[in-house]
């Protein structure tokens, strides 16, 4: 009985086999490159707004990408969904490769903002397109081990992530801790293409326009509730806030 039981445990897949390998390399490169532009990014902030002259702007150097993040997530899911997770996949990296780039060549505050949304929104696609790996991909066994490894791929970066873009940014510039996070976007898709790629299919449904409406106008009306904190005019700030709550409420109903 024991033998059985140690047989089958030797000889059951894991998540780094031969059929799992490329998609958990994949998987945990792309993460792992989301966390480390994530830490890189707190790092060096103080020095992109003190050069860019955007330190009323702080904020939303963060915000504009969390909130991108939502909408990207959203559309991720339903394109998953309905027709497979293939092109939230090529949009997603895109998207965050291109916004890596503008935010590092960014000339002024504004730049950086929308490259800052743009990779935000690639990073809330592929977040959602590697859980769709994971739940299409793996057998039911190895699924919550997989979730553990992307949970773990943020522990290296955390560790080291914002000692190394402090020594990039004091060494080469601020610019170069973007443009070097570029790189592990087109890796990950050379490394998924093949697992993303089958399972694709014919659109099930059309799309939901509705749920993207909800979300953008959610996403906009927390915008507003955040903008309505900077130092304004009374008026400016209640106006704000008021919008920001009617749209919010809006996109949840």
């Amino acid at each position: 009985m024991a033998t059985k039981s140690m047989t089958a445990t030797a000889t059951s897949p894991g998540v780094w086999d031969r059929q799992h390998r490329m998609t958990t390399l994949g998987i945990v490169l792309l993460i792992t490159g989301t966390a480390s532009t994530v830490l890189a990014i707190g790092t060096v902030m103080p020095r992109v707004a003190h050069d860019l002259n955007g330190l009323a702007w702080y904020g939303w150097t963060f915000s504009s990408a969390l909130l991108a993040n939502v909408v990207g997530l959203v559309y991720a899911g339903g394109e998953a969904d309905r027709r497979g997770p293939f092109r939230p996949f090529t949009l997603g990296i895109a998207s965050y490769a291109i916004g890596l780039l503008i935010a590092g060549i960014a000339p002024s505050i504004g730049v950086f903002l929308l490259g800052r949304t743009i990779q935000g929104l690639g990073a809330g696609m592929l977040a959602n397109v590697a859980y769709v790996l994971i739940g299409r991909r793996y057998p039911e066994a190895l699924r919550p081990r997989m979730v553990a490894i992307l949970s773990s791929a943020w522990i290296i970066p955390g560790l080291v992530g914002p000692a190394i873009a402090g020594a990039v940014a004091s060494a080469i510039g601020w610019r170069a801790i973007f443009l070097i996070l570029v790189a592990p976007g087109p890796l990950s898709a050379i490394l998924l293409a093949a697992s993303v790629r089958p399972l694709d299919m014919p659109p099930t449904r059309p799309m939901d326009w509705r749920r993207l409406r909800q979300v953008g106008l959610l996403v906009l009306g927390v915008g507003c509730a955040f903008a309505s904190a900077g130092d304004h005019p009374p008026f400016i700030t209640f106006t704000l806030l008021g919008i920001g709550v009617a749209m919010a409420l809006v996109g949840l109903y």
